[in-house]
């Protein structure tokens, strides 16, 4: 997967991009994600975290795993 990805079908949702596995516990994955909520596009200006994830909680929570296409 390049990205974890969980949405309503109405345009709300939030993804994380897969850097790589945790090499200490393999239920764990590292990823970056949006790091504040903006209710404007661009205020504040977005940044990103680095952040550790279980593979479990993010099935739990509707996520699913998403790869990015090579352009045409």
């Amino acid at each position: 997967a390049d990205a974890i990805l969980i949405q309503d079908g109405r345009g709300k949702g939030h993804i994380m991009l897969f850097l790589e596995y945790d090499r200490q516990n393999s239920d764990n994955i590292i990823v970056y994600e949006q790091n504040v909520v903006s209710s404007k596009p661009y205020e504040p200006i977005p940044t990103a975290r680095k952040d550790v994830r279980s593979k479990t909680d993010l099935i739990k929570a509707g996520y699913f795993p998403i790869r990015l296409l090579p352009a045409r």
